[in-house]
Formats: C-alpha cells, sequence, structure tokens
C-alpha cells in the first residue's frame, strides 16, 4: 500500500488538488481504510491494520464524516491489539530482557520469530530438603534451523513470586508459540508424515508407541479418538481410553512438544 502511495507522489498530488478535488482526495483516504479493515476482517492482522490505517493521515481532507470515522476506526484496533497482546510476557534477567510475544521470542539480542518456532518444552524442577526447598525454573525453545532460546533460573526464595514470573511465560507461550507449533505439527500429520515426541510416534491414524513386557516389548496403535492424557508430577501420561494400563509417560521438561500430545488428544475428543 505504501509503495502503491508513493509512486509517482500519489499523496503530495491529491494534496495539492484545489477544493473542487475534495471529494476524490476523501475517495482516496476510504480506499485505504477499507484495505486496512480488510487486513484485519480478512487476515486478522490487528498490527498490519494499525500501519495500513496510519498512512490515511498522509492525506489532507475536509471531511468531518469521514475524520470522525478514522478517529473511531483507531480507537477499536488499539482496543483489538491491546486484547491481542495482553497475554505478553515481558520479564528481565540481570540487564537482559525475556520476552514471549506475538511477534516471538527474545532473550536479548537473540530472537526467535513467532512463526519460525518448532518446538517448546518447560517445567519446574524441585530439590532441596522439605523446609528449604530449591525450584528450578525452565522453558526452552527451539526454532526450524535449530536455535535455541533457553530461559532457566533457580530460587529458594520468595517462591510465590517466581511461580508468578513462571506462569507468565507460560501462558504466553500458550497464547502466541504453542498454536504456531500445532498447526506445523498438525500439516505435516495431514501430509502423511510421521512426528517423534518421546516415547511416541505420531501418524495420521494415531499414536504408536512401545511398553515392555517381562521379555519383550510390545508395540500399541492407539487411534486418535482413543488417545487420552494426563499430567501429574511433571509428566505426562499417554494412555488408551479403552484401556488405561497401555500407556507411555515422558517428562514435559526434557521433551520437546510433549504438551502437542495433549492439545491433539483433547482436539480429537472434540
Amino acid at each position: 500500500v505504501e509503495m502503491v502511495l508513493a509512486k509517482n507522489k500519489l499523496v503530495d498530488v491529491l494534496n495539492l488538488l484545489p477544493p473542487h478535488f475534495r471529494e476524490l482526495q476523501s475517495e482516496a483516504v476510504g480506499l485505504v481504510r477499507g484495505i486496512a479493515i480488510d487486513a484485519y476482517n480478512k487476515h486478522g492482522d490487528a498490527d498490519q491494520s494499525r500501519a495500513i490505517l496510519h498512512l490515511s493521515k498522509r492525506f489532507n481532507f475536509k471531511s468531518a464524516e469521514l475524520t470522525e470515522r478514522l478517529k473511531e476506526d483507531f480507537e477499536k484496533i488499539e482496543e483489538l491489539i491491546r486484547e491481542e497482546r495482553k497475554h505478553e510476557a515481558k520479564l528481565t534477567s540481570g540487564k537482559t530482557a525475556w520476552e514471549v510475544t506475538k511477534n516471538g521470542v527474545r532473550q536479548g539480542d537473540k530472537v526467535l520469530p513467532a512463526a519460525a518456532v518448532s518446538s517448546i518444552r518447560w517445567g519446574i524442577m524441585i530439590s532441596g530438603y522439605q523446609h528449604a526447598p530449591k525450584y528450578e525454573f525452565l522453558m526452552a525453545f527451539r526454532d526450524d534451523q535449530q536455535k535455541e532460546v533457553v530461559f532457566s533460573w533457580s530460587a529458594s526464595n520468595n517462591i510465590e513470586k517466581q511461580q508468578e514470573h513462571f506462569s507468565s511465560l507460560v501462558q504466553a507461550a500458550l497464547a502466541y508459540i504453542a498454536p504456531v507449533i500445532m498447526k506445523k505439527i498438525v500439516t505435516k500429520l495431514d501430509q502423511g508424515k510421521e512426528i517423534t515426541i518421546g516415547s511416541c510416534i505420531l501418524r495420521k491414524d494415531g499414536v504408536h508407541f512401545s511398553t515392555q513386557g517381562w521379555f519383550f516389548s510390545k508395540a500399541h496403535i492407539v487411534p486418535w479418538g482413543q488417545v487420552t492424557t494426563k499430567i501429574q508430577n511433571g509428566q505426562l501420561f499417554v494412555m488408551n481410553r479403552a484401556d488405561p494400563r497401555t500407556s507411555t509417560s515422558m517428562a514435559l521438561r526434557d521433551t520437546e512438544n510433549a504438551i502437542a500430545l495433549q492439545f491433539l488428544s483433547h482436539a480429537a475428543d472434540e
């Protein structure tokens, strides 16, 4: 849109036109406004919509009605952007910025765009004594090029506050990063590809895993409609709903995209 307006100095020409052409000036602004509205209504991109809407400010026009409509548009788009970004987490470790936002993951100068993230894992490990526990928090992201960002810290005091910080990272990851990863996983499964998550192999027909018997291991195939999961003590258990004894487990903290199995099992239920 910006390139079109810059071509042949279109905005400058329209702004220099005499009063007789005010209707044409208003029409041009109306077209830019319409594209901005479509950017959100058709593509759900509030930031892009706002950027396009700001281009309308380059025009000189006298329509009071259009001015009022644009004012309402700016207020609405700002409200939508605030709503979209309400789960963003922005913390500081020492002098290093930690962020999980709609745009992606940032740790100081290291940035992973949201669209590039392909795996995530997180968890809390508790060690030490009953009356003096030590909490170790971890959240890790990896992109398509194997570039990794790891947020980790330990705490023995003010645990409630540390858990709040960790919860804010988890909430942001679920809101902005997990949907991107799930879309990639579902696309691969729909294409007939297989995906390995911990002890499980995901295929279009269901979840494949093995259990160890006294002498031999036994292979299992659990159709998606029968897959159920539960989380207990940092472990994700994947089970056959028809026979809960048929199960496997993995550590959420150590297994990339383990949480995806829970999302997929819930989606199958729906």
